[in-house]
């Protein structure tokens, strides 16, 4: 996006497009606004600017800029090597690859799955991508590595002595590995990077993505564009249903790319370091910032994520019944007072607010179409007229937004991605036949690098609502036999 590119000071305004994906370019990019951006028609929505009228701003400016700097000085990226893929032939093959990739400065990886939700009962890896120089990638079918007790063995091993291990949300790509490989232990490995919160601790404001990261740092952005176009094709989600033959190349890039974003990375931290000390004491630099906290947390979280938090399953279904039986009761109850059907379509904005100014209420605010809005605030200024119905019409909201946004439905096809609010997170796990949500986490992720959870955010359930205690209710922690207690003597009951 062009706003990854304002900062012309601290990052490079334009990029590299090598060749061989989108085109034969091998030209720098200096992304710019359109046209009616840099010269607006319009000041204000619906309100043309006069002829007389400056309508240049600050797009236009950087674009003015961008010109200046196309006739500058400009860097290629700082690894302009070709690469070369190796496809493991065979589990004896993938036991040499693991033994040349171990002991490894740095060890760059990742791996195509069938789902981007790891709990999943059926979800599982398809394969691996190794790279430990930024120029051979090694694709790995994961068959070659699971089913064999040496090459499990091979692969920790890979892991433990490298010195710093490299991924691209790779906390993503640990969880899939712990949930199939149970010996892996992340607490022998050493050092744990990944390029995406790098790229954050240097700047909050750009996007991250290994895809974003590749255009910025190499010459092989939109490298796995043919991919997509396959993908979109044959309407494919599930990357192990894409043949080897195609998959392999792109696959196996990713490890490449990460590589080098990573060199690319710490190369950049270190020279605005240096030319852009901050105005705290001289060793307050953004490697201290990503080294000493940010790193830290990265694991600390994986295992938090990895942990999960225990649901009261039970007592979250018998929320839902109660929920599904009062929602007819007020959806009456308010149609009732109305004089519309129960078959009203209550959770229309269209249809609701066609519907209140139907019924004479003074118009709080229109919205783009021209129809009466229902925004909160709308809702609220109706209740402080006491509006008839109004207090219905709020208890009906939040009836549906608990369930629909926190308890959720289950499923009408089976497929649990397919259902709705907490239920399409919820997993059991028989070994200790507890139900858990598997919360992710950006860590240090927002531009304030607050962290924040998602899939789903455990940390947004209200508390102010009478709802509220219900759902948190539906929290709960391990059962008694989890817990432990260890006496100094070595006693253990």
């Amino acid at each position: 996006m062009v706003d990854c590119f304002y900062d012309t000071k601290m990052n490079k305004p334009y990029y590299y497009l090598g060749h061989g994906f989108i085109g034969n370019y091998d030209t720098f990019i200096f992304p710019v606004d359109g046209i009616d951006k840099l010269y607006p028609k319009e000041w204000k929505k619906g309100q043309p600017t006069k002829p007389d009228d400056v309508t240049t701003n600050f797009r236009t400016r950087f674009f003015y800029e961008q010109l200046g700097n196309m006739l500058g000085p400009k860097e290629l990226p700082d690894d302009m090597r070709d690469y070369k893929v190796v496809v493991a032939e065979n589990a004896d093959h993938t036991s040499e690859i693991l033994k040349k990739c171990s002991n490894a400065k740095v060890l760059a990886w990742d791996t195509e799955t069938s789902s981007l939700k790891w709990y999943l009962k059926d979800s599982k890896i398809g394969c691996f991508t190794i790279s430990i120089d930024g120029e051979t990638g090694y694709y790995i079918s994961a068959d070659f590595i699971f089913k064999s007790r040496l090459n499990r063995k091979l692969f920790c091993e890979m892991c433990y002595s490298c010195n710093t291990m490299v991924g691209a949300n790779i906390k993503f790509d640990l969880h899939y590995l712990s949930k199939q490989m149970p010996e892996f232990d992340i607490n022998k490995v050493k050092h744990i990077d990944d390029v995406g919160q790098l790229s954050h601790a240097i700047n909050s404001d750009r996007t991250k993505g290994l895809k974003p990261l590749t255009f910025f740092y190499t010459p092989f952005g939109g490298y796995d564009d043919e991919l997509d176009v396959y993908k979109k094709q044959l309407k494919i989600t599930n990357y192990l249903k894409i043949p080897q033959s195609i998959l392999s190349k792109y696959a196996t890039i990713d490890a490449i790319v990460t590589y080098r974003i990573f060199f690319a990375l710490t190369k950049h931290m270190q020279w605005i370091d240096e030319n852009f000390p901050n105005e705290k004491p001289i060793d307050w630099t953004i490697s201290k910032w990503y080294n000493d906290f940010m790193v830290p947390a990265y694991t600390k979280f994986f295992k938090m994520e990895h942990t999960g938090m225990c649901i009261d399953y039970d007592y979250l279904l018998s929320v839902r019944q109660r929920l599904l039986k009062r929602i007819p009761e007020v959806t009456k109850k308010l149609a009732d007072i109305w004089g519309v059907p129960t078959t009203f379509k209550f959770n229309s904005t269209l249809e609701l607010g066609k519907q209140i100014e139907k019924m004479g209420w003074p118009c709080v605010e229109r919205s783009a179409a021209g129809n009466y809005a229902t925004s909160d605030a709308c809702i609220q200024e109706w209740k402080r007229q006491n509006q008839p119905g109004i207090k219905e019409l709020i208890q009906l909201r939040e009836l549906n937004s608990f369930l629909g946004t926190f308890i959720g439905m289950p499923s009408d096809t089976g497929n649990q991605e397919d259902a709705t609010g907490w239920e399409q997170f919820v997993t059991y796990h028989p070994e200790d036949n507890s139900y858990r949500i598997h919360q992710s986490y950006l860590i240090m992720g927002t531009e304030t690098f607050r962290c924040i959870g998602k899939d789903p955010n455990l940390q947004n359930v209200p508390v102010h609502s009478k709802l509220a205690s219900e759902i948190n209710r539906c929290i709960t922690v391990p059962t008694a036999p989890h817990y432990r207690i260890e006496f100094e003597s070595g006693e253990i009951i």
